[in-house]
């Protein structure tokens, strides 16, 4: 798949969604019926700080209908029909693409004020004024459509679903990018942040993410086609910063933008417009540079790199085209130096450097000068090598470096302009590292064993070198690294060369692993500058550490009460925590939550009457009012025991309110005294009937299965000193219950 923008393919599996879809419809009516429809006093500010996707999520949660929805906003109806014909036929495009470049549409203009009518109509037009292959037009005839009306939130469907389709919006969704985002949705597109290579342009912050959110934060690696259009960041599909957060910290963070913003609710970008065009086929020119591409900053982002090629390597971004080589005019929008001598150029304009995977992007701008620049000169080196010297055409104001032999090493690279006189001056060197290390997110038992210093394998490392990792584990894990090898030039105090885990310098191995405090640790490399090549270097494995009790048992051998043991987790650092446990009759919702301090390791639960019942227990650590990763089991409870029998006797089902539970199961062993013959009267028996007992039963040994009231009475001669007694219920209707009579002949 290119790399770029996004259309959606499907999502989920269909028995996900299938069976809500009514009741959810059904809401959106509701909520209809009962809301009254205004503009807002803000309007549609674009000064707001808020995206359009933060207004949808505030708008949806408000209306209560945001956990019915997928991303936020998405409908489940038009994923879950794909997945469905996905099984039989290859995806194809054209099940989701509108025909004959348009999109037919009403709009029910009674759920709507003047006002809000005005604004519908107004993005509409916008839309329309901007994207040149497809256009929303009043429906004439058309069997597929979308209906525009009044709804409890704001909802859409991707793409085409077939027929009638609704996009709601509801009182708090008038704002003019609000509206231009659903539609959107509904021309076929999904979230920015969706797309495969968004790892590389945004950091998710999972800690900070509401825990039933975090699936709408997924990463689709299969499904979307992104045109081969860069990430952009300002798209008016992406996420906003703090999205879904649940402690008011940023979900996500921009790892090439140093403004920080994400989203927005004014407009559609640039980039969306070629992606539409995109998808529809009208369009054969390069996609737009997304604005966060064209200001970069001069320095690497710290902790992101990535260590394959990008796409953007592959798409030279240039301000003017390089099919030519004739000279460019001269910048006009600043001063010329006038001691510049006669006939040579000024200096560039605005050089910036950015780390990219694998390369270094150099950009820059014109001189300040009337002379004609007929190209430019680039000198880069590093403390690998000679200086390197590259001529470039004047209409080329944009140049990458290959950096895939020196990751992490300090680049200085300086410019020149040239005019047919000569070289002008030299801009003053920039330095910036090339990109090194990257960030990863482990989940369960995972483990990374990809940190290591670049050239590892060759037995040595360069001078002049930075490095970043950033390791994050689900939130309540912690870390635990491991030093393969670490062998780093300079003294015991690590001054020189080091490796530096969460504030401590290592260079050389610790005596043990390292096991983190919190869920992310930030893995630093540097190497001080020098002449050659260093012998040695380090690689670390990084795994899930589970912060949770170990070695987690159940005694249920006592009727009416069972114990949990374990033992403590692994706690290098002695952490302050305690122990939740959470149980429940399996499958009752109710829950009963207990909390624990650290030293104990068991401890008694009582049954009260529910013998031979499943209970679920749940068993964490909670450590720094964060919940670790919860040990779960499922255990059936003591019901009957063991019976030495040397006179009459009786036993029952365990009672529970004048009749006996659900999915019980109970087990009674007997045996006649001396090795005397056992009898057993059934006295009492109102199960629930069914055909060969299959439902509720009493069964004794070889006697088989017993159900049926008219059994009452019946005696049974096992002729045998050893006899097991099974009691059994199903997860349906309960009765009264059964008494067994037992004896010795």
């Amino acid at each position: 798949m290119e790399e770029g923008m996004l259309v959606l393919l499907f999502l989920v599996s269909s028995c996900q969604y299938s069976a809500q879809l009514p009741t959810f419809h059904q809401e959106i009516e509701s909520i209809t019926q009962r809301r009254s429809v205004t503009i807002p006093e803000n309007g549609d500010t674009s000064g707001d700080f808020l995206s359009a996707m933060d207004l949808i999520i505030d708008a949806n949660t408000k209306s209560g209908i945001s956990d019915r929805l997928l991303g936020g906003d998405v409908l489940p109806k038009r994923l879950t029909y794909f997945n469905r014909i996905q099984k039989r036929n290859a995806v194809s495009l054209s099940l989701w693409e509108w025909k004959n470049h348009k999109i037919p549409y009403i709009i029910k203009e009674s759920d709507f004020s003047a006002s809000a009518l005005s604004l519908i109509k107004d993005a509409i037009a916008t839309f329309n004024r901007e994207v040149d292959c497809i256009s929303w037009t009043p429906r004439k005839d058309e069997p597929d459509f979308v209906r525009i009306r009044s709804g409890g939130g704001c909802v859409s469907s991707i793409g085409r679903d077939g027929g009638m389709q609704d996009l709601y919006l509801g009182s708090n969704c008038y704002y003019k990018g609000v509206v231009l985002h659903e539609m959107n949705h509904a021309t076929g597109f999904y979230h920015e942040q969706s797309r495969p290579d968004r790892d590389k342009y945004v950091q998710v912050n999972w800690e900070n993410i509401q825990s039933d959110k975090r699936l709408d934060f997924k990463k689709e690696t299969q499904y979307i086609d992104t045109l081969g259009a860069p990430y952009d960041y300002g798209s008016i599909m992406h996420y906003g910063k703090d999205t879904f957060s649940s402690n008011g910290k940023p979900t996500l963070i921009p790892l090439f933008d140093p403004k920080g913003t994400m989203g927005q609710r004014t407009d559609l970008s640039l980039v969306d417009i070629w992606k539409i065009n995109k998808l529809y086929k009208c369009t054969g020119i390069k996609p737009p540079i997304p604005k966060w591409m064209v200001g970069l900053s001069t320095l690497s982002v710290p902790g992101t790199t990535f260590t394959e090629q990008s796409s953007l390597m592959s798409t030279t971004s240039t301000l003017s085209s390089t099919s030519s080589t004739e000279a460019t005019t001269t910048n006009t929008n600043c001063l010329e130096n006038l001691t510049v001598p006669k006939g040579l150029p000024g200096k560039p304009q605005q050089t910036q450097v950015f780390a990219f995977p694998s390369a270094l992007r150099v950009s820059w701008e014109p001189p300040c000068t009337s002379v004609e620049v007929t190209g430019y000169n680039l000198v880069y080196w590093n403390s690998a090598g000679r200086k390197i010297s590259i001529t470039l055409p004047p209409n080329k104001l944009t140049h990458y470096i290959g950096t895939v032999l020196h990751k992490g090493q300090r680049y200085q690279i300086s410019m020149a302009a040239i005019s047919n006189i000569g070289m002008g001056s030299k801009t003053e060197p920039l330095s910036t590292y090339s990109a090194c290390g990257n960030d990863v997110f482990l989940r369960g038992n995972e483990t990374y064993d990809r940190i290591y210093s670049p050239h590892f394998s060759q037995g040595y490392y360069e001078p002049d070198v930075a490095c970043h990792w950033t390791v994050s584990v689900p939130q309540g894990q912690r870390l635990k690294i491991t030093f393969d090898r670490v062998n780093l030039f300079g003294s015991g105090q690590c001054t020189g060369d080091f490796l530096r885990i969460d504030g401590i310098n290592y260079c050389t191995p610790p005596s043990e692993y390292i096991l983190s405090k919190a869920d992310t640790v930030n893995i630093i490399f540097y190497s001080t500058p020098g002449d050659g090549k260093k012998p040695g270097g380090f690689h670390l494995i990084a795994e899930v550490e589970d912060n949770s009790p170990r070695n987690i048992s159940v005694k249920t051998n006592i009727p009416g009460l069972f114990v949990v043991t374990w033992i403590p987790p692994e706690d290098k650092y002695q952490s302050t925590y305690k122990y939740r446990i959470k149980y429940r009759v399996y499958p009752e919702i109710d829950q009963h939550v207990v909390t624990l301090p650290s030293h104990r390791t068991f401890w008694p639960i009582r049954t009260q009457s529910h013998y031979g019942r499943r209970y679920e227990v749940e068993l964490m650590t909670e450590i720094h009012e964060k919940d670790g990763i919860s040990k779960s089991v499922l255990i059936r409870t003591a019901c009957g025991g063991n019976i030495t029998v040397d006179g009459p006797g009786k036993i029952t089902n365990p009672p529970s309110f004048g009749s006996y539970e659900r999915d019980v199961k109970c087990r009674w062993n007997f045996s006649g005294k001396n090795g005397k013959h056992l009898l057993f009267v059934i006295i009492k028996l109102n199960l629930e009937p069914s055909s060969g007992c299959q439902n509720d039963f009493v069964a004794v040994g070889s006697a088989g299965r017993f159900c049926a009231q008219d059994q009452n009475g019946t005696a049974i001669d096992t002729g045998e000193s050893q006899m097991t007694v099974l009691f059994s219920s199903n997860m349906e209707d309960e009765r009264t219950g059964f008494e067994l009579q037992y004896n010795i002949l």
